[in-house]
């Protein structure tokens, strides 16, 4: 496989919001396409006479205990985590997360 190109790692770290310099995007440039040339060597690995497998473990014997509804903390209690004082009665007010330029 190709090597990617310094303007595809930027693309790439843009969608993943990532700021990176000029030295990472050469560095991480060779990392993945490293790593794509060996995801390509693994998918020209012959599996056919090998059968799926689902679970390891023999899970068969495995108890588990039964999903039970307890009793809920008191509000006052969870909201003592949200330190920044904008959260009120029964919410957490967070920074935006999700959004921005694409």
């Amino acid at each position: 496989m190709a090597k990617l190109s310094k303007a595809q790692i930027k693309k790439i770290s843009e969608l993943a919001k990532l700021e990176l310099t000029d030295a990472e995007l050469d560095k991480f440039a060779g990392e993945i396409s490293e790593i794509l040339d060996y995801v390509e060597q693994l998918q020209d690995e012959d599996v056919s006479d090998i059968s799926a497998t689902t679970n390891l473990l023999d899970f068969d014997g495995q108890v588990l205990r039964a999903d039970e509804a307890g009793e809920p903390l008191p509000i006052t209690k969870i909201l003592q985590n949200a330190t920044d004082g904008r959260s009120t009665k029964h919410e957490f007010v967070t920074s935006q997360i999700v959004g921005g330029e694409e």
